[in-house]
């Protein structure tokens, strides 16, 4: 698996550098984004594996105050997963991460929340299903224009 987050690291870089050579300082930006927020993937993921935790999904998105974002993820009943969700260094201070179960009726089904600056819920669900997992930045870090910022989500089960 981490020779999965290395490689996606080196696509995202790749890209990112592509994109600066061609366009000037705003892609170097962005690059710099996409480093800080893989580095903190890349040390989540290298955690749940030192902890003998396989990683069995991981995402990147935006994330902002006003804006929380979602992600599905078909869960196994009876397996001990661990969610855990790190938020870009330079812009979000805290995050909240919240898991629903999403039975086949749609009546969703609230199961377990953390708020932290890198929250991280452990679940053993009694239903193979789908969850959902949703994220939304708490606080930012102080600055004008942050209202939004790049967040990544790691799932590993043991």
């Amino acid at each position: 698996m981490r020779r999965i987050v290395i490689v996606l690291m080196l696509i995202v870089i790749t890209i990112a550098a592509i994109f600066a050579a061609e366009t000037g300082t705003k892609y170097a930006y962005a690059r710099q984004i996409f480093r800080e927020t893989m580095a903190e993937l890349a040390s989540t993921v290298s955690i749940m594996e030192n902890n003998d935790l396989e990683v069995v999904k991981i995402d990147m998105d935006l994330v902002g105050l006003d804006n929380p974002t979602q992600t599905l993820k078909k869960l196994t009943a009876k397996l001990n997963y661990v969610i855990s969700v790190s938020g870009q260094p330079s812009r979000i201070d805290t995050l909240a991460l919240a898991v629903f179960y999403v039975p086949s009726n749609g009546e969703i089904e609230f199961l377990k929340d953390d708020v932290h600056a890198k929250p991280t819920v452990t679940l053993t669900p009694t239903e193979s299903g789908v969850y959902m997992i949703v994220v939304k930045a708490v606080k930012m870090k102080p600055g004008k224009e942050n209202t939004m910022g790049y967040y990544s989500l790691a799932i590993a089960h043991e």
